[in-house]
């Protein structure tokens, strides 16, 4: 759970679960320029890839299956490979569960604007005061 300034955020799992993925959707071409890469295992990919197709027949998307990667209990390994390794991780669901309601919360209103403004196809305006003390 995180708390900024009096702001308590506890997220569902299916919440996290959509906003790491919205975060893969936006996220993974800036991971290269840091030098960082995923990888999985491809048995885990068939096997997500399959799953996939059998329920969606309109295609899908690369970030759809390493979602399903995780759904399905396997992992992704986040390598660094300009470091010797230093900052390599593994993200398992359990750490999307945990990890995502600990975002900084400006970045949380961000996807939720943007998912709002996708639903209602239209322009909102929002304006947030946020006061520091």
């Amino acid at each position: 759970m995180k708390t900024t300034k009096g702001v308590e955020l506890k997220l569902s799992k299916e919440k996290s679960e959509e906003f790491f993925h919205e975060a893969l959707c936006n996220g993974l071409d800036y991971l290269s320029g840091y030098g960082l890469s995923i990888k999985y295992f491809e048995t885990d990919y068939k096997k997500a890839k399959n799953v996939l197709q059998s329920k969606n027949k309109n295609g899908i998307c690369y970030e759809d299956v390493l979602m399903q990667i995780l759904k399905n209990g396997g992992s992704l390994k986040l390598i660094d490979n300009e470091c010797d390794g230093e900052y390599n991780s593994t993200i398992k669901l359990t750490h999307v569960h945990e990890r995502v309601e600990k975002t900084p919360i400006e970045h949380l209103i961000e996807l939720i604007i943007k998912k709002l403004k996708m639903f209602y196809k239209a322009k909102i305006k929002v304006v947030f005061v946020m006061r520091m003390f």
